[in-house]
Formats: structure tokens, sequence, C-alpha cells
């Protein structure tokens, strides 16, 4: 059994080919499940979208049905994975939605400050006194891009990448929710801790996903999306499963969080 304070302390050996290969066996053992989910999870979200109130937490709703993607597919590796699984993570419902809300707590200031600089100067106060004339916004904002595209461009990407750097930090919160049952912000705590040790490495994985994957659903006229979607999670479960890890006999380890960031 692995010393999680260790873990903690001193790292682990990131191992991405693995993580591929794992993930796309994992993928391949459940296929039919995992399409037949995917199709299930935008048949949802889409019908969620126009719900009054439910659709004020659809974003979390998505996160549940991820968190059964984990379910399903911790159960898969014991030999038992059934397709009610996938939603099972209404069972933790209350941590994920607690989660869900950090998450975009700790990126709206990032919008606001790309937004507010975005729009031009007085264009918020004309805009609430009813002044909407396409014309003058076409203009306003083709002046405000005006000699000012690199400082744009350059704000964009900095906020794009401390997004990614919050997705990638908190990439094992719902599986230490739903795997390990943990509150929400220890859960939290103990993602970004132990992807922070070869933060690197995640960044390199998640880019390749987001390059190959687009590129692969394209190649399929869009139908590859069924595989992709899935994929990416089996990935990310076979990444927590190796760097977390289980004991011989499979069962999870409790971990205590260390205050040393």
């Amino acid at each position: 059994m692995k010393n999680t304070d260790d873990l903690l302390l001193y790292g682990y050996e990131f191992k991405m080919g693995k993580y591929f290969s794992d993930g796309w066996d994992l993928f391949k053992k459940g296929a039919g499940n995992y399409i037949g989910f995917t199709i299930v999870f935008f048949l949802m979200v889409m019908m969620l979208v126009f719900i009054p109130f439910v659709n004020m937490i659809v974003t979390a709703i998505e996160y549940v049905l991820i968190a059964g993607i984990f379910i399903y597919t911790r159960n898969l590796t014991k030999g038992k994975g059934e397709f009610a699984n996938f939603f099972e993570g209404f069972k933790d419902f209350v941590p994920i939605l607690l989660f869900t809300l950090t998450l975009l707590a700790l990126m709206i200031p990032a919008i606001m400050i790309f937004f507010f600089y975005l729009v031009p100067e007085g264009f918020i106060n004309e805009m609430m006194n009813g002044y909407s004339d396409p014309e003058y916004i076409v203009e306003e904002f083709m002046a405000m891009f005006e000699g000012n595209v690199g400082s744009i461009i350059f704000l964009y990407l900095v906020i794009m990448l401390y997004i990614m750097y919050l997705y990638i930090s908190y990439s094992f919160t719902l599986l230490n929710i739903v795997d390990r049952k943990m509150k929400f912000w220890d859960a939290m705590e103990l993602s970004r801790k132990v992807v922070a040790k070869n933060f690197l490495s995640f960044f390199v994985m998640y880019l390749i996903m987001v390059l190959l994957i687009p590129l692969a659903v394209i190649a399929t006229c869009g139908l590859g999306f069924l595989v992709a979607f899935p994929y990416t999670y089996t990935v990310i479960f076979a990444a927590y499963d190796d760097i977390m890890g289980t004991d011989e006999e499979g069962n999870i380890e409790t971990v205590e969080i260390i205050s040393e960031s």
C-alpha cells in the first residue's frame, strides 16, 4: 500500500503513456455503456436547459453525471460495472454542487476582469439607459480593438491559462468525492496538492487531449465524440487510480491531508 504522506511530500512518477493506454483499455471494456451514456448525457443536458430553475444548476448536474462516469469506471475495474452506476453521482449531489459553485466563484473574477477590460468606456451605462443602436455597438467595439489587439489577446490567454490551471488542479476532486467520500473542500485541496507535484505533466496530458481529440472528432464527422468524451474521463480515472492508488485487495486508501502545500 502506498504511503499517502510520502505521496504528498515527495511526489510520484507520472506515467502519461500508461494513463492513455489504461484509459483506452477501460473504454473498450465498457464501450457500449460509455457510448450509450454519452448520448443520454447530452440529451439530458439539452432538456434540463429549458426547465425553469433547474437550468440554473445545469453545470452542477453535468458534474454529477461526469462523477457517474467515474463511479461506473471504478465498478468496471471490479468486474461489476452496470449502466445504473452512471447516475449514482446524485447520491453525492450536495458536495458536488458545492464544488461546482466554488469552482465558478474562483473563475468569475478573471472573467469579470476580461469583460470590463473589453467593454468600451461608458458602454454599459449607455446600454442601461436603453441605447442599443447596432451601428453604435459595432463602431465602439471596432474602435476599442484598433491598436489594442495584442493586449486583448495577451489578457485572454492569461485568463484561459488561469481557468486551465483551475480545471487541471481540481482534476481529482469528483473522484475524491465519490470514490473516497470526502467533503468537497477536502477533496479539492487533496486534488490540488497531488496535481501540483507534477502539474506540468498534467498540463501536457490535458493539452494532448485538447488538441488531438477534436481532430479525431472532425475526422469521423462528429461520431468520434461518442468515444472521445468518455475516453477523456477514463484517462483521468487511470491517472487517479495509479497515483492515488488502491491496496493489494483493491480497497481505496484513506488520505490525511497535510497542511503543507
